[in-house]
């Protein structure tokens, strides 16, 4: 019965099974180590181009409120100005 069985392949010794597997876990580890760096420095720049974004709204916002107020005092001012002058020659326009 020479050749009619089954012939089995060698089976590796339970410890090259185990330094497979460490192997792949080391492989797998790596990888997500390599996935959190990348995520970490993405995050990162985000947070950088926020801050640099929130900086410039709050310049703005602090230049737009100054502007409101100063507008508002000339505003204030040009009225004043009107009604001194049609205190003025209110009345000479009446007349003419």
């Amino acid at each position: 019965m020479v050749g009619f069985g089954r012939s089995r392949a060698p089976r590796a010794p339970p410890q090259g099974k185990a330094l497979f597997a460490l192997k792949q876990f080391r492989k797998a580890a790596l990888a997500y180590a390599k996935g959190l760096e990348v995520a970490v420095k993405n995050a990162e720049a985000a947070d950088a181009a926020h801050a640099r974004e929130l900086e410039a709204v709050k310049k703005q916002a602090e230049t737009q409120g100054s502007e409101y107020l100063r507008l508002l005092e000339e505003n204030a001012t040009l009225k004043r100005q009107l009604e001194d002058y049609e205190l003025m020659f209110g009345d000479k326009k009446k007349y003419s």
